[in-house]
């Protein structure tokens, strides 16, 4: 057997090890990656809780610090806003847009033309 057809051989087992090494080392990074992003997303949400969706009772006595700015209410609610207020309709409708200012013509535009 030729000598640099055996080393030939071994340069490819070896770049074969290799990169099999480096698309292991890729699938761990990529899991350990989305592992800890869930440790983070955990850790935020245990530390800053979102509001619930729905209503707190009248003898709850926590309120959050802004509320009534910009308070929503879910869909398909009774439409009633934070203390019991509701919304009534504007007393008129509003004014149209005033119509766009007619273009002014220019000079057609040819190409290659000189």
């Amino acid at each position: 057997m030729d000598p640099g057809v055996r080393g030939q051989g071994s340069a490819i087992g070896i770049r074969d090890a290799g990169l099999r090494r480096l698309a292991q080392a890729r699938r761990w990074l990529v899991v350990g990656s989305l592992a800890l992003a869930g440790v983070l997303a955990g850790l935020v949400a245990q530390a800053k809780p979102g509001r619930s969706s729905t209503a707190t009772t009248a003898g709850s006595s926590a309120q959050p610090a802004h509320a009534g700015s910009g308070a929503r209410t879910p869909s398909g609610g009774s439409g009633a806003a934070v203390g019991g207020a509701q919304l009534s309709p504007p007393s008129q409708a509003p004014a149209p847009a005033p119509a766009p200012a007619p273009a002014t013509p220019s000079a057609p535009v040819v190409s290659g033309g000189s």
